[in-house]
């Protein structure tokens, strides 16, 4: 994802997506989103190795999400706290956000204070990015991963 915030206005214009894809050809997945070697990235902190091989490959402002307790809620009531405006050609992110939802109750239809964990990789990416913001920081583009 590339976003940037204004005021209360959440842009994102472009992302950058592949189910299953190779760490050889990650590198070159990343330039399709313009800029991605000179912006800071937040990365899905999971798999330091990715991180690492990233790093030798170009991409030394990418750095680990804080992830914790409560970091996926927290992420989502920031997001909530904008207006979000997202290019077309952003089809993930476009389609994850119209299906995320909170969990339902199977027997009794009620909505629960849990949210489903699917079809939410993009909106991950998108949290990841603005981790800095969430915390205090001052960019205003972002680039994240999962």
């Amino acid at each position: 994802m590339r976003c940037f915030v204004v005021g209360r206005i959440l842009h994102v214009d472009h992302e950058a997506w592949r189910v299953g894809c190779e760490i050889d050809r990650t590198p070159a997945l990343f330039d399709t989103v313009p800029g991605s070697r000179r912006w800071p990235i937040t990365a899905d902190s999971a798999r330091p190795e990715t991180i690492s091989y990233m790093r030798r490959h170009g991409f030394g402002n990418l750095r680990p999400a804080k992830k914790g307790a409560g970091s996926v809620e927290e992420g989502i009531e920031f997001l909530k706290n904008h207006d979000i405006v997202v290019h077309p050609r952003c089809r993930h992110l476009i389609d994850e956000l119209s299906l995320y939802s909170y969990r339902t109750d199977p027997k009794t239809g009620e909505i629960q204070p849990l949210l489903e964990d699917r079809e939410n990789h993009a909106i991950d990416a998108l949290r990841y990015a603005l981790e800095g913001q969430r915390n205090g920081g001052t960019y205003d583009t972002s680039l994240s991963w999962v």
